[in-house]
């Protein structure tokens, strides 16, 4: 990188990653941490240690790149699986790059039509109620992990698995989750691990094992603890 005169040229002591895997790197001038930058900055500009740098010239020149590479690195992430706008903010501020970059980065996905968050949590709703079973509070949890905001989560567990039927869902559950032997509480204990109330899953864990004819009343030890 060239400089003009009238800048102060400092040394570039290191280049270290914040944490393992990160895809960031913080910059070291003169021993001192002076900026985190996305590694694609790093390598377009071909710094490394020792090299004199402009402080100056080097943040023109991540506001000339990063925009380019933050959009690269967003259709790299929503190649592999949809996402949420939140998820992709997340990943992006991970990677180094700057506040009012990912949020206009993350407008601009969201006017285009690449993120959806209401598309994308009815598909990850269905996944998780229809094809993996889970009970609703695990279901919040997992929406709320996946960067879906609260009330459009809530909105959508009504719509898909209402709190009404999660008595039946359970029961239904429970059929599938019993072993030879079970007690209720061991059974029932599997149906809170999987988001159900422990309400729910002591009634559908009682339903189920006196169905088969192996009722035991032994509730101790069932929490709604992962």
């Amino acid at each position: 990188m060239s400089a003009s005169a009238d800048r102060e040229l400092r040394t570039l002591t290191e280049i270290r990653r914040p944490r393992r895997g990160s895809k960031a790197r913080t910059l070291y001038l003169d021993g001192e941490a002076w900026r985190t930058v996305p590694v694609e900055v790093v390598r377009e500009l071909g710094i490394g240690q020792g090299d004199l740098l402009d402080p100056a010239e080097l943040v023109e020149s991540e506001a000339r790149l990063a925009p380019r590479f933050a959009r690269e690195r967003a259709y790299r992430l929503l190649a592999y699986r949809e996402r949420s706008a939140e998820e992709i903010a997340q990943r992006l501020a991970e990677d180094g790059y700057d506040e009012a970059l990912v949020r206009a980065t993350v407008d601009d996905l969201v006017r285009s039509g690449l993120v959806d968050d209401e598309r994308y949590a009815r598909m990850i709703v269905r996944q998780l109620v229809a094809a993996r079973g889970f009970g609703r509070q695990r279901a919040l949890r997992e929406l709320s992990r996946r960067g879906v905001h609260a009330d459009l989560a809530s909105a959508l567990l009504e719509e898909f698995a209402p709190e009404e039927g999660e008595a039946v869902r359970a029961r239904t559950r429970a059929a599938g989750l019993v072993r030879p032997g079970d007690s209720v509480a061991r059974l029932a204990s599997r149906l809170v691990r999987r988001g159900y109330s422990t309400a729910a899953a002591l009634r559908a864990a009682q339903e189920q094992l006196a169905a088969e004819g192996d009722d035991e009343d032994a509730y101790d030890g069932v929490t709604d603890d992962e």
